[in-house]
């Protein structure tokens, strides 16, 4: 391999690696607002009076009305 290709073949590898890095931190920023949300939801639930576990990653209430809508 020339070094020419040697220094093409890098750039390439270093473009997909920050590209990569990108999509990793696009992915944290949308976590962290979908954990906001959540929290968010959950507060507001518990200030109108449900009861509220958080199980994994699934929010759920003892309410018979949130019931119904699963």
């Amino acid at each position: 391999m020339e070094k020419a290709e040697v220094e093409v073949d890098r750039e390439q590898v270093m473009n997909e690696m920050r590209e990569g890095r990108k999509e990793q931190e696009d992915l944290l920023v949308l976590l962290a607002d979908q954990d906001t949300k959540l929290k968010t939801y959950r507060r507001r639930l518990k200030e109108l009076g449900e009861k509220v576990m958080l199980f994994s990653v699934c929010l759920v209430t003892t309410s018979s009305k949130a019931a119904e809508g699963i």
